[in-house]
């Protein structure tokens, strides 16, 4: 086994209090934006991930529609 066999990448995102809508926001920041710059971050700066853990508050008003939104964004991971 190789030193790279034996690394794990995980990408824990957490708390993202996304809506249903688009716009909705927290404090004041949209948090669907908010979401978009931490994927974008993740993207360009880490290699690709063994797993992505979404943890916390995905889902501010616990809709389907914020969690479709989350799923939407997470789908170009390509783990688990």
């Amino acid at each position: 086994m190789t030193s790279r066999e034996l690394v794990l990448r995980v990408v824990h995102i957490t708390d993202c209090h996304l809506r249903a809508e688009p716009e909705g926001s927290l404090l004041g920041m949209r948090t669907l934006d908010s979401l978009d710059a931490v994927l974008e971050l993740v993207r360009r700066e880490a290699e690709e991930p063994d797993l992505v853990l979404m943890t916390g508050d995905l889902a501010q008003d616990g809709s389907e529609g914020a969690y479709e939104q989350l799923r939407m964004r997470s789908a170009g991971f390509a783990c688990p």
